[in-house]
Order: C-alpha cells, then structure tokens, then sequence
C-alpha cells in the first residue's frame, strides 16, 4: 500500500454479499495497536510510515477497531523481509502481488523526481508574490506543495461547471469564518487571488494576523 496509499480497518467483516458491513471489535486492540506498528518496523526495510488510530467499541469499551492509515510513500518501493522473502509487493483490487522488476524500476526512478530543494522552491515562490516588501512589517511565507501528485485531484473535488476560482473562495471562506478561529475579525483582510500554474492551483492572500502576508501553491 505504500505505493500509492491507503487504509485499512480492523475489526470489520463482509456480509454474503460481499460487502463490509459487519462490525467485529477486537479483544485488546489498544495492544494490536504496538503489535502491528512493531511488525511493520520488523518485517519491512525501510519501514514505512503508518498512522493508527484505536476506536474503542460503544457496546464494551474493552473491544474496538483499528484504522490503520498508510500514506503514499515518497520512499517506495518497501522490502518485506519477513521469513526471508525479501521481495516488494504492490497492491491490486483483488490482493496483494509481488512488483516486477521494470516496476521496482520506476518507483525508485520517482523517488528520484519527487526529491525536491525545498528552500529553493520556497524561495522561488516568494520571489513571484504580488506583495511588495513594506519596511517594517514582517512576512511569514507559506509553501505547500504535496510530494506526490494525483493529477485532477482537485478538479475531481470540484462541483461540475463550477469555476476553480469560486470554489477555491467558498472553501477559503469556511476556514477564515471567525467561529472556526474564534477570533474577533476575519482572517484574511484582501479576496484571495488565484492563478493556474503549470504543476497546479496558486493562491495568494493578505493576512491581519500580526500584519503577515501568506502565499500558498497547491497541485492539481
């Protein structure tokens, strides 16, 4: 799953047609918890990074689930070395399957591209800010840029026929509203201006928090 990320759940089985809905909760799942994160560090090289969340059951507290969250790895492909296999493995709809060795091939070749200079990205950003430097104010500069890239992502988010401009201004407007920051003004003094780039959305937006300007880039 490191490949390209995903998510699995513990304590969920299928029903006859197939489908997960059939609570199971797990005896002692906080300690499944420290035995799942030491198999993965054991039994892979390098290990992955993986995020556990326990989620006790509301019928017996004692009983619960575990998701286990594994996000796209910048440093694929991971060699299990568990009983000796020492093989890399990918992830189909059916189960897993051992990778070729033209696919191990271009995953260490993309763990090559998404190597990145991030101070010199950052630095190329804030060179392109339509903010000037005002003597006497402070800046803080803020550069996302996801390490790997699913491309049409945001425009798949987006509600049909709907300009990216509007929909990026509706989700901004959520996460400035007072309520969220609980805070006695808006957070952003300026509309936030947009632009397509090549490798995705920009956003720029003025800030009143400690008079400071921020730049966000997100990909497509």
């Amino acid at each position: 799953m490191t490949v390209d990320g995903g998510v699995i759940i513990y304590g969920v089985d299928e029903d006859e047609d197939g489908r997960p809905t059939l609570l199971t909760p797990i005896d002692d799942f906080r300690n499944q918890k420290e035995r799942i994160d030491q198999i993965v560090r054991t039994s892979i090289v390098e290990p992955p990074t993986i995020y556990i969340d326990p989620i006790p059951s509301s019928k017996d507290p004692s009983k619960g689930y575990l998701v286990v969250f594994i996000p796209q790895s910048e440093r694929a492909p991971h060699m299990v070395i568990a009983k000796n296999d020492y093989c890399y493995y990918g992830r189909t709809s059916s189960g897993n399957v051992k990778l070729t060795e033209g696919q191990v091939a271009q995953l260490y070749q993309r763990r090559i591209q998404w190597e990145v200079d991030r101070d010199s990205l950052l630095a190329q950003e804030i060179s392109k800010s339509p903010y000037e430097n005002v003597e006497g104010l402070s800046y803080l500069h803020v550069f996302v840029k996801p390490v790997g890239t699913h491309n049409g992502f945001i425009k798949n988010a987006m509600p049909q026929n709907q300009p990216y401009q509007a929909f990026f201004s509706g989700e901004f407007a959520k996460i400035s509203d007072i309520r969220v920051y609980q805070r006695q003004e808006n957070l952003f003094h300026s509309r936030p201006k947009f632009s397509i780039e090549p490798n995705g959305y920009k956003i720029y937006f003025g800030s009143l928090l400690r008079h400071k300007i921020s730049i966000g880039c997100f990909n497509r």
